[in-house]
């Protein structure tokens, strides 16, 4: 099997994904940096952290949730293009965004739309790494 060349449709679309998991967590941890009731549930939880603590926490979070979709945008803009998507990159990616789709889905809080849009968007961005190489030029 040799490497399927990527698309500049599905370079779009995987891209365009990417950036709205990368938009939407951002508001996500600015949403949740500026609203006390989540200061509030923090703290109960935890009764010695101050509020620099939450900072650090969701700062924190939000790296580790934008690393494997920075990486992935990343990665197949500059490397795919010259030398495809083999097997094994989808596989990788795949499994990689798989897992931070799960994370996602554990960490969702129900009471902010935002994540349930971002889990969605993470489904999706994963789908299209696993069949990535059925996009094509010609469609």
């Amino acid at each position: 099997m040799y490497p399927t060349k990527i698309s500049r449709r599905a370079l779009i679309i995987l891209l365009i994904l990417c950036a709205a998991i990368i938009f939407l967590l951002s508001l996500e941890v600015l949403f949740l940096v500026k609203d006390a009731d989540h200061f509030e549930d923090f703290h109960r939880q935890v009764p010695e952290a101050t509020f620099s603590d939450y900072l650090n926490a969701r700062l924190f979070n939000y790296i580790v949730s934008l690393v494997p979709v920075l990486s992935l945008a990343l990665y197949t803009y500059f490397l795919a293009q010259r030398f495809g998507t083999p097997p094994l990159y989808r596989l990788i990616w795949g499994l990689l965004l798989g897992a931070a789709a799960v994370l996602r889905a554990v960490q969702t809080n129900l009471r902010m739309p935002l994540s349930m849009i971002l889990l969605a968007l993470y489904i999706a961005c994963t789908l299209v790494v696993i069949n990535i190489h059925r996009f094509s030029e010609s469609r």
